[in-house]
């Protein structure tokens, strides 16, 4: 009998010789069927590569080394720069690149690379560079540097299937049940909010997506002013009301009572289907984090 997709997950993490795409594309399974979509796009950007410089997770930033090529002497160190801001933008590199090209940029045996100037840097290396003879700045990469990127991608997979067991969740086959996906819609712990901490400051990334909640803890009113101008339905409010009074309070962000994690079903399909006019990602965060904040939580 085959182990459930969530423990095969955590196997393909754990071995080094699994292609990092490859475990990415089984995450992919788990992260689509679970609606867990901000890991899903995170997954997918790895997959795919990032849009912008300014969208990639901190892993991504690499400390490259600047050399001059001088067409006399070789290769040099590069010239000092008066401002340490120019040093630094010139010095940083984004790596925007999908996993599949890093990976292959690995394996081709290369110890260096070299990674291209946009057109405001190479204008800012000609200012630096007041010299008679005209020479190339490149900017020089390791590939030990680029092994981290994959890594990083690695450990944070391995971390997330851990979280989804610890949750409860594991799947039978390739399939869920009910019971884990109404878990993987309420709790927060294996959302990517939750990996700030490997992933960086993305709230203003394409990859998340931050909600402002006004709700006070042990206040329906709060609650239902939140969800009333999110677009919810006053039946659909007092339906959660009759929910949270006859489930227990629960003692953690992952356990909410059956009749609320229902409820939180009923809307998700609502927001799938379009009759809740929200996409199906900020209808996740904004009941889990709205129903977390009104029983004391901090999602």
């Amino acid at each position: 009998m085959s182990d459930p997709i969530v423990i095969e997950l955590q196997r393909l993490a754990s071995d080094g010789a699994c292609p990092v795409d490859e475990l990415l594309r089984k995450a992919l399974i788990v992260a689509t069927k679970l609606q867990i979509n901000d890991f899903k796009a995170w997954i997918d950007h790895e997959l795919t590569g990032y849009p912008s410089e300014s969208d990639v997770p901190k892993y991504r930033v690499i400390q490259a080394t600047l050399r001059v090529m001088n067409p006399v002497t070789g290769m040099q160190m590069p010239v000092f720069f008066e401002a340490a801001k120019d040093e630094d933008e010139l010095s940083h590199f984004m790596a925007i690149q999908s996993v599949g090209e890093i990976q292959s940029l690995v394996s081709s045996g290369a110890k260096h690379l070299q990674s291209p100037f946009t057109s405001r840097q190479k204008q800012l290396l000609l200012q630096q560079m007041a010299t008679p003879i005209p020479m190339e700045c490149l900017r020089i990469v390791s590939a030990s540097l680029l092994v981290g990127i994959l890594n990083a991608v690695r450990n944070t997979v391995l971390d997330w299937s851990l979280r989804l067991e610890q949750q409860g969740i594991l799947g039978e086959g390739m399939r869920f049940s009910s019971e884990e996906k109404a878990i993987a819609m309420t709790s927060q712990n294996i959302h990517i909010g939750s990996f700030q901490g490997i992933l960086g400051d993305v709230a203003s990334s394409t990859v998340t997506q931050k909600l402002d909640m006004t709700v006070t803890a042990g206040d329906f009113n709060s609650l239902q002013r939140t969800l009333t101008h999110a677009g919810v339905e006053a039946s659909d409010v007092q339906a959660l009301k009759q929910a949270l009074a006859a489930d227990p309070k629960p003692t953690s962000l992952s356990a909410f009572g059956p009749q609320t994690a229902t409820w939180i079903g009923s809307m998700l399909t609502k927001a799938a289907s379009g009759a809740w006019k929200v996409s199906l990602d900020t209808a996740t965060k904004l009941l889990a984090t709205s129903i977390a904040a009104y029983y004391g939580f901090k999602a």
